[in-house]
């Protein structure tokens, strides 16, 4: 289990998150996808939280990329549908979801889907998206340049 407040799991996500740049994407299955851990050593909202929350176990993880629904079952953290009751891993959810969202429209950039999506306009909506979050869960955004 994680033994992280939600204050904590914020404040790893998005300094992670906005620290590294932009997002974690890639491809899994010659799909595009947002992944736990890309290739250039980006990791997604949860994948900066499972390496804090997992120190001892995140080689696990990241020696292989994946989504953080498959790295939550290398943790033995269960099944998808039964974490949905957790609030821990609905709140981690929450999290990944800015993450998510936002990388898939820079994802849809790099396959010509859509107009240009670059990693400071990933970031900036990020942070509009934590900031919302933060402020539905009353937490404290903190202060990354």
């Amino acid at each position: 289990m994680i033994d992280l407040s939600e204050q904590e799991m914020f404040d790893i996500a998005y300094v992670g998150v906005v620290s590294q740049g932009g997002p974690s994407t890639g491809v899994e299955n010659g799909m595009p996808t947002c992944l736990y851990l890309n290739p250039e050593g980006r990791r997604c909202a949860a994948g900066h939280v499972f390496a804090v929350a997992f120190p001892d176990d995140v080689h696990k993880i990241d020696d292989s990329n994946g989504s953080a629904i498959w790295a939550c079952g290398v943790l033995g953290l269960g099944h998808r549908d039964a974490l949905m009751d957790s609030a821990t891993v609905q709140f981690l959810l929450n999290l990944q979801h800015y993450h998510d969202n936002n990388g898939l429209k820079v994802l849809a950039t790099q396959f010509n889907v859509q107009d240009s999506v670059s990693d400071s306009d990933f970031i900036e909506s990020y942070k509009s998206g934590m900031a919302s979050l933060a402020q539905e869960h009353g937490l404290v955004v903190p202060n990354v340049s």
